[in-house]
């Protein structure tokens, strides 16, 4: 079984359409189907997978305008040791029915709170096989979440145009998704955590994320709490060293601004993902700034 259900040729003239009217490459149409269907396929699962990062900021929020090919999953509760070896399970079986092949199977732990796969798939574009990658992090549980619609490039170009497609309907599903307050917050947490680890490299996305993300937040009562209980999650782990008591957010944020960490990442990292234009500058204006400046950490 392969992700096109052997239509090769109409896939490729379906994507070929859509990337040259949404101004985007046929690679990338295609990897945003493909998440899509393995979403669709995941969202039947009795396991409480919640889907959540950047992928989710665009296909389900549509906030950012930035190439995403991870799919970052979590739960909404605590899971056992049983449940984790058939959250494994699940991820591979999926990926296998729609034809997608596991190249780091040794990295692989099926009992372990966290794993990366890396899965390669036949490109109706490319001789190379292109890859997706599907992160599953079990430390800390997603909340709040709420069930939503998951988008896909094909499908806003058929709502915009108030078309059918046949071929489409397989790329429409709605999905636990993790809550956008508690995914601001989380990124605030991320890039000070980078920040104090050193490791700043191909993480400047979430500033630009951030930025994105800012104008939807409502700053009240339950946001705050939202934060206080975000922090003591994240306190469980030493790889947040910025959620320890002895570590100030708002110093660590000032840090980032003034000596400007982020920024040769920024402009030949983050800036190539960009479907619009958004500086370095416009991105700490508008986003850690602003953080800042309320004094919200």
């Amino acid at each position: 079984m392969n992700w096109y259900e052997n239509q090769k040729e109409r896939w490729a003239e379906i994507i070929k359409i859509v990337a040259t009217e949404e101004n985007r490459s046929v690679q990338m149409v295609e990897k945003d189907t493909i998440q899509s269907i393995f979403l669709l396929k995941l969202s039947y699962s009795e396991l409480p997978f919640v889907f959540k990062g950047g992928t989710s900021l665009s296909k389900v929020y549509d906030l950012i305008n930035r190439f995403s090919e991870d799919i970052d999953l979590s739960m909404s509760r605590k899971i056992t040791e049983s449940e984790k070896k058939s959250a494994s399970y699940i991820v591979n079986h999926i990926a296998k029915s729609i034809g997608l092949v596991l190249t780091n199977e040794r990295d692989i732990m099926s009992g372990y709170s966290y794993n990366k796969y890396v899965f390669e798939y036949e490109s109706l574009f490319s001789n190379i096989p292109p890859e997706i990658i599907v992160e599953t992090s079990f430390y800390q549980t997603s909340y709040p979440t709420e069930f939503l619609k998951v988008s896909s490039i094909i499908g806003k170009f058929c709502e915009r145009r108030k078309i059918e497609i046949n071929e489409t309907k397989k790329l429409n599903c709605t999905i636990h998704v993790q809550d956008l307050n508690r995914t601001f917050i989380d990124k605030i947490f991320a890039v000070c955590d980078y920040t104090l680890l050193g490791n700043v490299n191909r993480h400047s996305r979430h500033l630009y994320d951030i930025a994105k993300i800012i104008p939807n937040i409502k700053f009240d009562n339950r946001f705050y709490e939202l934060i206080g209980n975000v922090r003591k999650d994240r306190m469980l782990s030493k790889n947040n060293p910025s959620a320890q008591l002895e570590n100030n957010i708002a110093e660590i944020l000032k840090k980032i601004i003034d000596k400007r960490i982020f920024e040769s990442d920024y402009n030949n990292i983050t800036n190539k993902l960009l479907y619009e234009k958004m500086t370095y500058d416009e991105a700490i204006k508008e986003g850690v700034e602003i953080v800042l400046k309320m004094k919200v950490f």
